[in-house]
Formats: C-alpha cells, structure tokens, sequence
C-alpha cells in the first residue's frame, strides 16, 4: 500500500485544482494532522500583483478588478468554496513580468485553456465578446493561453468558441490521454483509483468518450502519474511541474508518519 511519504511524491505531480488532489488531501488527517487542523486565508498573488489593480478581469460576473480579487482573498480561508474561483484570476492579475514584455507565458500550464486551438481567423480577431467588458477574441486566445484548462474561466471562455471559431466549436474529438504514450508501466495500479484501474486500461478507454464528456477529465487526472516526463521517471522529480502543484501536507511529512499506509491508496 501507498505510504505518506509516497503521496507528498504523487501529489507533487498533480494540479491543485484536479479531483485526484482533492481525493487525497484527505488523507491529511493521518498523514499531518497538524496541517489538516490549521485553518489558513486564500492566497492569492501572494508575491504582489504584477498589473493594475484596476484591471477588470474578462468575463468577471460583476465586473471585479484585480485590486479588488486581492483584498476580497484575504477575508476567505484557503478551503471556502470561493477561493478557487478567485486564484483562477491569478494568471491574468500577477502573470510573470515575462508574460507581460512580450505576452507570452514564460512558464504555463501544465494543460493550458485550448480556446479556438490558439488562434482565430483574421475575420474574426475583432470580434468583440459579449459579457467580456470589450475583450475580443484574439485577446481570448492570449488569456486563455494562461489558464488551467480544467478552471471554471477556461469553461466560460470556452463558450465563446461559437462566435470566435464556430468550426472548431462544431467539432466533436475524442478524449485524449497520454497522446505521446504511456511512460509508465501499463498494469501501473493508480492510487486511490476506485476499481484499481490501470495506466494501460485508462490509456484503451479514453478513445472512446468525447473530449467534452463528464469522464474525460477524470481520466486525464492520471496523465502525471501514466505519462510523467522521462526525467521523473529517471530521478523522481518532475522535469517542470504543475503550475499550481497539489499541496498535501506542505510537500513532507513528519518522520514518525511518513511509512504509515494510507487506507485505499493502492499502488503508489
């Protein structure tokens, strides 16, 4: 069975926001009580934001500003139902100052926001966006660019697709996982996997739902651990991380917890 120790491995590999992460933070109560009791405030751009505060954010449902997201954080603690919803704004209120010189992310996400497969028609550049406070959807593409695309934003910039690049909104595509293969050993059991599934069974079955179905993105939660880079496979560490890495147990454990088994995480 899968130890403390191993999930502060795993977990390191996968986004903050996936429902892998939140399946196992919950074994936080046994594996670091102490951090699973404290109770902490939203973070949010907690190295400063790096535009104005002034900005409205795209498809903001009020119209909310950047300066506005920053202090609004600070009343909430870090498991409120709210707080995700406002560090999905993180990429476009304290992008790295990178991102702003030339408008490229300097480092993105692990799975960016696939809005109009990043481009969009000369016709339709400027085209402005309803509900988008004047953005277009050439500025779609930049933005959406930066976000995660499992995020409640990247599903509403999504939405946009019917007026931005209809032909790909039109398109049904299969599931993908692990589209350069799997890295990892087929009959790999995935921890915490309800019915102990396979990378190589996740791998046969993703073919076969839409990549808009329900299920997909349950089965694309298991791409760091099924098809990791070479490097973690080489030495344990991922070559270049999640942008926002699950965060079980501050990334350690205590000695005396760290070979306790972890109940139904099989396989780690």
């Amino acid at each position: 069975g899968a130890t403390c120790s191993d999930l502060v491995v795993y977990a390191a590999a996968l986004e903050n926001e996936s429902d892998v992460c939140s399946d196992i933070m919950m074994a936080e109560v046994l594996c670091c009580p102490e951090e699973d009791a404290a109770t902490m405030t939203c973070s949010f751009c907690k190295n400063g934001m790096t535009v104005d505060s002034e900005y409205v954010i795209p498809f903001a449902p009020n119209g909310d500003t950047c300066g506005y997201l920053y202090e609004l954080a600070s009343t909430l603690e870090s498991d409120s139902e709210f707080c995700p919803q406002i560090q999905a704004a993180e990429p476009v209120c304290c992008p790295p100052i990178e991102v702003i010189e030339d408008n490229t992310p300097a480092t993105g996400p692990a799975k960016p926001c696939n809005f109009c497969s990043n481009e969009v028609s000369s016709s339709n550049a400027l085209l402005e966006v309803p509900g988008a406070d004047g953005a277009t959807c050439s500025d779609l593409v930049v933005y959406a660019a930066a976000l995660e695309n499992e995020s409640d934003v990247c599903s509403d910039i999504m939405m946009a697709e019917v007026l931005c690049c209809p032909e790909e909104d039109a398109a049904t595509m299969t599931c993908s996982f692990c589209k350069n293969g799997v890295t990892v050993d087929p009959e790999y059991v995935i921890p915490l996997a309800p019915n102990g599934e396979t990378c190589g069974y996740l791998n046969e079955i993703a073919p076969t739902f839409e990549a808009d179905s329900e299920v997909c993105p349950q089965i694309q939660a298991a791409e760091p651990v099924c098809c990791p880079p070479i490097e973690v496979i080489e030495d344990n560490t991922p070559a270049t991380g999640p942008a926002k890495p699950c965060n079980f147990c501050s990334n350690e454990v205590s000695s005396s917890n760290a070979l306790l088994e972890v109940p139904g995480a099989d396989g780690a």
